[in-house]
């Protein structure tokens, strides 16, 4: 009977340890695999992630042009919005996005800016 509580004891504290590890771990490997190009894990395929970069890379001309209109918005505000946006706004969004033939980053802006509650 000790053997066993011995054996069950060595099993808990591997669960234990296992779990922590996954829970202080595992989120700093999904980042590093979205996030790192060379990353063995692939989270986005690389395609998508190079399309997702270009536009960022657009974002601050974008925010510059509207600051010419005298709109001033900073990256800051638009990353705040989004985290305090409800799910259903973003979903609608997304879908009037999906189905306009996009031709510039302004009129995506546009778009978002006449449906989104700021």
């Amino acid at each position: 009977m000790s053997k066993f509580l011995k054996i069950l004891g060595v099993i808990i504290v591997l669960l234990v340890i296992g779990a922590t590890a996954t829970w202080y771990y595992l989120p700093a490997i999904i980042v590093k695999g979205i996030t790192n190009e060379h990353c063995v894990i692939q989270v986005i395929p690389a395609k998508t992630k190079a399309n997702i970069n270009k536009k960022v890379n657009e974002l601050p001309a974008a925010l510059k042009s509207l600051e010419a209109e005298g709109i001033y918005i900073s990256i800051d505000d638009i990353i705040r919005e989004i985290d305090e946006s409800e799910v259903e706004e973003i979903t609608h969004i997304i879908g009037i996005l999906e189905n306009k033939e996009l031709k510039s980053t302004d009129q995506v802006i546009s778009i978002v800016l006449a449906n989104m509650d700021f």
